[in-house]
C-alpha cells in the first residue's frame, strides 16, 4: 500500500476509496485474480489522496496491463460494508466502462 493511498483507519475502523474497469470484448468481461486471493475481482485499485476517480483507473490499469484506457464512461458507484483484518470496512467503488487502446485480450 502507498502511504498517498485512500486507505484511511477511522476509529479502528477502515475507509477506502477504489476504481474498478467494466471491459468487455467479444462477449467476455475481463477479470483478475492475484495470488492468495480466493475471489476474482475486475481490474483496478486503490484511488490516491487528490486524484480524480477517472484519472486512478486509469493509473491502475496502465500499471496493470500495460496499456491505455480509453473512452470512459462512469457506470456507477458502489458502497460496501465488510470486515478486513478484523476491523470494520467501509469503502466506495468507482466503477468504469471502456476500452483498451491494444489488442492483447
Amino acid at each position: 500500500m502507498d502511504f498517498d493511498d485512500i486507505n484511511v483507519e477511522i476509529q479502528n475502523d477502515i475507509f477506502t476509496c477504489r476504481t474498478s474497469a467494466f471491459i468487455v470484448r467479444d462477449g467476455k468481461i475481463l477479470f483478475q485474480k492475484r495470488k492468495g486471493d480466493k475471489v476474482w475481482a475486475l481490474p483496478g485499485g486503490k484511488l490516491k489522496i487528490m486524484e480524480r476517480a477517472e484519472d486512478g483507473v486509469r493509473r491502475e490499469i496502465k500499471e496493470e496491463l500495460g496499456c491505455d484506457f480509453i473512452n470512459l464512461n462512469l457506470l456507477s458507484v458502489t458502497e460496501n460494508f465488510f470486515e478486513m483484518n478484523n476491523k470494520k470496512a467501509h469503502q466506495y467503488i468507482f466503477n468504469f466502462s471502456g476500452e483498451l487502446d491494444t489488442d492483447i485480450y
